[in-house]
């Protein structure tokens, strides 16, 4: 069977990322472990989360906490964008540091690509290969990941079966296919729609993405229906109404 579990293609987004293509002979599926960028359009930003990407990227700056980072919300809230937005952050600070990160991104929805995908990371992190099929490929994957000499991502998008990230142990009790680790250049983001904080357990931040306010939506679509949006500019002379779309422009661009 072959699965290919988030599509990509370049855009106008620089990302350096490579499409792997992983046997994962165990389950049968082939998964990719590149960023979605096809699903983040550049001339139309993310709008009205700057708080919560600042507060994850401070959080998972050097040195890391060590935690899960949850963004959790309903279907359709933009929790997927905010972890499009993290890695998009990060990846420039790395572009301009001349130092990649290291990033997977596993899709969640379906359990056997979610498997594959973990077991292909953790033979990227360095667990052999005998091993990445063995019982103990979740103690070795975060084992390697806790002393990796080098700052990595793995966002988990989509993962609303909890019961899917226990593996051999238990989510909430730090011993599942996610876990907090110990790595201070790591940073581990899942999108989810449960935010019941005692099914995710003492190791885990939550962070709630909610529905943007009526204010912030009119805004938006001021900004996006103005003549000039796509570019971020506006064409003047146009009387209150150009200067209310301006003062939209400058509401808005924050992320």
């Amino acid at each position: 069977m072959l699965a290919q579990w988030g599509g990509v293609a370049a855009g106008r987004m620089h990302i350096a990322q490579v499409v792997v293509a992983a046997p994962a002979a165990a389950s049968g599926w082939t998964v990719t472990l590149a960023t979605p960028v096809g699903e983040r359009d550049p001339s139309l930003p993310l709008r009205g989360r700057r708080g919560i990407v600042e507060r994850i990227l401070r959080l998972s700056g050097h040195p890391a906490d060590g935690r899960m980072h949850v963004l959790h919300g309903l279907s359709g809230a933009g929790k997927t964008a905010v972890a499009l937005e993290v890695v998009t952050r990060v990846r420039a600070v790395a572009d301009r540091q001349s130092a990649g990160p290291r990033i997977w991104w596993i899709d969640a929805r379906h359990p056997a690509a979610f498997a594959a995908g973990m077991r292909e990371v953790a033979r990227q992190a360095g667990v052999g290969d005998e091993d990445v099929h063995a019982g103990h490929v979740v103690d070795a994957l975060w084992e390697n990941l806790g002393r990796a000499p080098y700052r990595w991502l793995l966002i988990v998008d989509g993962a609303d079966d909890l019961s899917l990230l226990d593996g051999p142990g238990r989510l909430a009790a730090g011993t599942g296919w996610l876990r907090p680790h110990h790595c201070p250049d790591g940073l581990l983001l899942v999108t989810t729609q449960s935010g019941i904080a005692r099914l995710w357990g003492t190791g885990a931040s939550l962070h709630a993405v909610g529905p943007l306010s009526t204010e912030e939506l009119s805004l938006i679509h001021i900004k996006r229906q103005a003549p000039g949006a796509a570019h971020g500019c506006f064409v003047s002379g146009g009387g209150e109404r150009d200067a209310g779309a301006a003062a939209a422009s400058r509401h808005t661009d924050d992320v």
